[in-house]
């Protein structure tokens, strides 16, 4: 998302100087009293990539705040599932009031997969697991490399296994 992001600045800043070069060709032809050409095309595109900003910056906020939760240990966000619970409201609530784009469908798609995993992810805590049942949960169940261990597991390693849980 920050690779879409970063090309879009370009474009940005083209569409800018091409704004500029319309902005004196209007005060050229004031100067010249001739009539100003119309540049309608120009008012789409600034639309157009304005709106593209905005979707694509969505994204990344959402990517950002997800990762953030994602890299944390397990063993310290086990007791906090519920920040996974506030993030699916917050992000459903700001996508309900986006428009219908693709990318609001993928988020909302993500969101879904957090939400329908949350239940499974509550019998995760595992805090009467012992080092066998964290052995068959990681690698058995959840097909994790046996160097994952209940110190470096992260939320990232569940959630990677959403469809497993």
């Amino acid at each position: 998302t920050t690779i879409v992001i970063e090309s879009i600045n370009p474009l940005m800043e083209e569409f800018d100087r091409l704004q500029k070069k319309a902005s004196q060709l209007f005060d050229d032809c004031e100067n010249f009293d001739v009539s100003k050409p119309r540049f309608d095309e120009l008012d789409e595109l600034e639309h157009d990539l304005k709106e593209r900003r905005k979707i694509w910056s969505t994204l990344e906020n959402f990517v950002q705040e997800l990762t953030t939760l994602l890299s944390e240990p397990w063993i310290t966000f086990r007791n906090h599932l519920y920040k996974l619970d506030d993030l699916c409201q917050k992000w459903s609530g700001i996508m309900s009031q986006s428009p219908k784009e693709s990318i609001v469908s993928h988020i909302l798609e993500e969101l879904e997969l957090i939400k329908k995993a949350f239940p499974a992810l509550k019998f995760c805590c595992g805090e009467a697991f012992r080092e066998d049942h964290w052995i068959e949960l990681l690698q058995g169940q959840l097909g994790l490399e046996k160097a994952v261990r209940i110190e470096t597991l992260t939320c990232e390693h569940f959630l990677q296994s959403l469809a497993i849980l």
